[in-house]
């Protein structure tokens, strides 16, 4: 035990610089190790907001999204009914156009009849006259 005590005497500005500086480098160790995980800390809570920022934009893309969804479901809607009043009118139309045609057709066959009377009368009057020419 004297051997230690001697050791120590002799040594003990050594053992306390030693002592210091192994308290030292612990408490940069410590430090920098708290740092670390404050670090850690705040990478992972940023990580997180902006994770919950991309899901806040999803959310709002994906409801622009189905707005306009909405829109061209309505727009495609009144096309449709729009269409059909056309599909009606057309069809109306072609049945106009078609009653037309059938008087047109009945016209014209109208037009052939009178023409063939007045035919049949100039021709029955042009040999009238040529009777009447001859009788003088």
């Amino acid at each position: 035990m004297g051997k230690i005590k001697e050791f120590v005497a002799d040594h003990l500005t050594d053992i306390i610089i030693i002592g210091a500086g192994l308290f030292f480098i612990l408490g940069c160790w410590w430090f920098y190790t708290a740092n670390r995980t404050a670090n850690d800390y705040n990478n992972a809570t940023q990580s997180v907001e902006r994770a919950e920022e991309g899901i806040n934009s999803a959310g709002k893309r994906l409801e622009s999204a189905q707005n306009q969804i909405e829109d061209a479901q309505r727009e495609l809607d009144r096309a449709d009914k729009t269409t059909g009043r056309i599909k009606q009118t057309a069809g109306t139309n072609q049945t106009i156009i078609d009653e037309c045609t059938g008087i047109t057709d009945k016209m014209s066959e109208r037009s052939r009849s009178i023409q063939a009377i007045i035919r049949n009368a100039e021709t029955a009057n042009q040999a009238d006259e040529t009777q009447t020419n001859c009788n003088p």
